[in-house]
C-alpha cells in the first residue's frame, strides 16, 4: 500500500509498503514514480531496505524528490531515515 504521495508538474511519486507495482509487473522497493498518463518511470528506482517503508514523499518543485521512513539504506548504500533524489530522467520535478 501507498502510504505518500506527491506530485510535480508530470510524475507522481509515492511511497509506501510494497516490493512490486503495477500488478507485479515492476519491481519498486518502497517507492516509485508514475506520469500522468499511467506509465512507470523507468529510470527511477530506488530500493529502501526495510519492511515498513517510506512513509513520506515531497517533490521540491524544479529541485528534488525527498523520502523519509524507517530504513537505513538506499540502494545498497547507508542512509538512514531520509533520502534525496533528483526526479524522474527528463521530467521535472
Amino acid at each position: 500500500d501507498a502510504v505518500s504521495v506527491d506530485v510535480s508538474e508530470t510524475v507522481g511519486y509515492w511511497g509506501g509498503h510494497y516490493d512490486f507495482v503495477d500488478g507485479g509487473t515492476y519491481r519498486r522497493k518502497h517507492g516509485c514514480a508514475f506520469d500522468f498518463n499511467g506509465n512507470i518511470a523507468q529510470n527511477w528506482d530506488p530500493e529502501f531496505d526495510t519492511s515498513e517503508g517510506v512513509f513520506h514523499v515531497e517533490v521540491v518543485p524544479q529541485r528534488m524528490v525527498i523520502d523519509g521512513g524507517n530504513f537505513s539504506r538506499i540502494n545498497r548504500r547507508p542512509q538512514p531515515g531520509i533520502g534525496v533524489f533528483l526526479p524522474e530522467s527528463g521530467a521535472k520535478p
